[in-house]
């Protein structure tokens, strides 16, 4: 149930950001069938799951136990959801500095360079650094100020620049080909 809730959440994202809006009821599973192979959904949630939910967090006690491959993948796994959910401003806001610092690294280790390189560039040229990501719920501690901490740096800029990656270089597809050489990321270590 909870799975077939996030594929048919993703798939609004999808849809969303590609400008496309379901039209009537009996389309949805039409579009849904489309998009689903057009974007490898199974496989990607597969994917998702087997990272997600067996490997430790950055900065927790045995996150260093995983293979080199399961670290990586978690960390891009979870900027590809932040910022195709809310961007990286909620990437930062929601993984913290313990994520910023394994970023461009594990994007490069699993052979996103393309990303890395925007990712870096894009810190760089912000000044953005872990230390001021751990800083922002201090900064700004009421929901309220979602709209002030986004005001922050021009975030709206590499969301764009990323999706633009993603639709171009078929991202999931990606994802799923390097998880492929490594068969040990769904399985827990």
């Amino acid at each position: 149930m909870v799975r077939n809730i996030a594929l048919f959440l993703a798939l609004l994202m999808m849809v969303s950001s590609m400008g496309r809006s379901l039209t009537m009821p009996s389309d949805y599973e039409k579009q849904y069938q489309e998009l689903s192979e057009k974007y490898h959904y199974d496989k990607y949630f597969d994917l998702y799951d087997a990272v997600v939910f067996n490997t430790t967090e950055p900065g927790m006690p045995g996150f260093m136990d995983h293979s080199e491959a399961q670290r990586a993948l978690l960390v891009v796994l979870m900027l590809d959801m932040e910022i195709r959910n809310g961007g990286i401003a909620q990437y930062f806001w929601n993984t913290g500095p313990d994520y910023a610092r394994l970023t461009p690294q594990s994007l490069r280790t699993a052979g996103f360079d393309d990303v890395a390189d925007l990712y870096e560039r894009f810190v760089s040229e912000n000044g953005i650094t872990p230390e001021e990501i751990g800083s922002y719920r201090e900064r700004f501690p009421d929901d309220g100020d979602w709209a002030a901490f986004c005001a922050l740096h021009p975030f709206d800029s590499f969301d764009d620049a990323y999706m633009e990656i993603w639709h171009k270089t078929d991202f999931n597809q990606r994802l799923i080909d390097y998880a492929a050489l490594h068969p040990e990321v769904y399985y827990r270590q």
